[in-house]
């Protein structure tokens, strides 16, 4: 069976449109918490959850657990699920580059950050900084793909240093 890890799925037309309508919002945002490195989450709870619920209905879900991080650099954050996983959601790019997300080891499967797709992560994952995006887990995505627990791990690395699950 082949692995689910860094699988990019194409958005709905409803769920893209819901994506855009954030942007503007994102962009004029200042209420992200620093974390590690170039790494920050999302601090005012109501207001997210009443900003992504256009989105989560879009998406078809409601009861998940979700977070909203912005990696801006020039650390490369890293992602995990521990015993399960989480889809990732790139919401607004920064800057000019495609950013991507890959795995470690010396065959590195990268897959580009756009907009419009979401990405499984059942690994342990690096995110090159430039983009804004959401995680869902667990909750009634569960009972469609998740397997285990829901919990996220999240690091940070500089450029030159390997990621060590």
């Amino acid at each position: 069976m082949e692995s689910d890890h860094l699988q990019r799925t194409k958005l709905s037309p409803p769920a893209v449109i819901a994506i855009q309508d954030l942007e503007e919002w994102l962009t004029n945002n200042t209420k992200f918490v620093h974390k590690e490195g170039g790494f920050y989450e999302y601090g005012d709870e109501e207001e997210k959850n009443q900003k992504l619920k256009p989105l989560l209905e879009a998406l078809g879900v409601s009861s998940t657990r979700q977070r909203l991080f912005r990696a801006s650099g020039p650390k490369y954050p890293t992602l995990f699920a521990s015993g399960g996983c989480l889809f990732l959601y790139p919401l607004r790019l920064h800057g000019i580059k495609v950013p991507d997300i890959g795995e470690k080891g010396q065959n590195i499967k990268k897959v580009p950050l756009e907009v419009g797709y979401s990405i499984t992560i059942t690994e342990l994952s690096y995110i090159s900084p430039g983009l804004d995006f959401l995680t869902l887990s667990g909750g009634d995505l569960a009972t469609v793909k998740l397997r285990g627990n829901d919990s996220l791990g999240i690091t940070s690395l500089s450029p030159t240093t390997k990621a060590t699950p």
